[in-house]
């Protein structure tokens, strides 16, 4: 048996470097085998990881396979909805997406302020920005700590892919083509009545704490307004994998709470 110095169990952060968390320890693959009692050492079943969630309770790191499954599967699921359901109204997502190289430039850009927001948000948090920091560095981080930065590209990839073509592609621009079929709002009301709809279910569907969702929510008016903007869906969808790209590699890789 080895010493408990040389354990390799991973633990999470203590209490005085992170406002209350507690030292617990966790095998490397804690989630390998939650079919199994969960009276055996360091396993945590699934109801006690949603528990943590809810209560913004530190978490284990996933392991990067099971990370890249979910992935694929949420975000995935949410582009084949919008594929599907375009083909249906006889409005294919993919003719939304003019692939060119000054679009997506201009998508990179766009994430430029989000990504700065986030900077700052997290190195000079105040008010509810501190409680936010708090769902960052016991959820966020942890869960994605194990992820290499290829994986963590590929993660990134997906979700600008999915949630675009889902939220802005699908959902936007449907509610804007319904709402104006009434005659009830002008064309321009329509457009932005159809932002803040679906900017709203955007926030809600990444609902971790009411701020985290609000926060969200205001993303994605803005990821809506530059749908609106620059008339192509690539540049929505750059800006959201470009700023999950780099706020997951300096979360997980360079920031350290202050």
């Amino acid at each position: 048996m080895t010493s408990n110095g040389e354990q390799s169990s991973r633990l999470e952060p203590d209490r005085e470097r992170n406002e209350g968390t507690v030292w617990r320890e966790f095998p490397e693959e804690p989630f390998a085998h939650c079919s199994m009692s969960s009276s055996s050492k360091g396993l945590l079943p699934a109801s006690e990881l949603g528990h943590r969630v809810g209560q913004l309770e530190s978490v284990p790191p996933l392991a990067p396979g099971t990370i890249l499954g979910i992935t694929v599967a949420v975000e995935g699921g949410l582009g084949l909805v919008a594929v599907g359901v375009g083909w249906l109204v006889k409005e294919p997502i993919w003719g939304k997406i003019d692939w060119n190289f000054s679009d997506a430039l201009v998508g990179g850009i766009v994430a430029v302020p989000l990504l700065v927001g986030l900077w700052v948000a997290v190195n000079y948090p105040w008010g509810p920005w501190r409680g936010l920091v708090r769902v960052l560095q016991n959820l966020v981080v942890p869960l994605f700590s194990r992820c290499g930065v290829w994986q963590l590209g590929l993660i990134s990839i997906l979700a600008g892919l999915g949630e675009e073509m889902f939220f802005r592609g699908l959902l936007q621009d449907g509610l804007a083509r319904w709402l104006g079929q009434f005659g009830i709002f002008a064309q321009t009301a329509s457009l932005w009545l159809a932002v803040g709809l679906a900017s709203c279910l955007f926030g809600l569907l990444h609902w971790i704490s009411p701020f985290y969702a609000f926060v969200a929510g205001l993303m994605g008016a803005y990821l809506g307004w530059w749908r609106i903007r620059s008339g192509n869906l690539l540049g929505p969808i750059i800006a959201h994998a470009f700023y999950d790209f780099v706020g997951l590699v300096y979360l997980t890789k360079w920031w350290r709470p202050r």
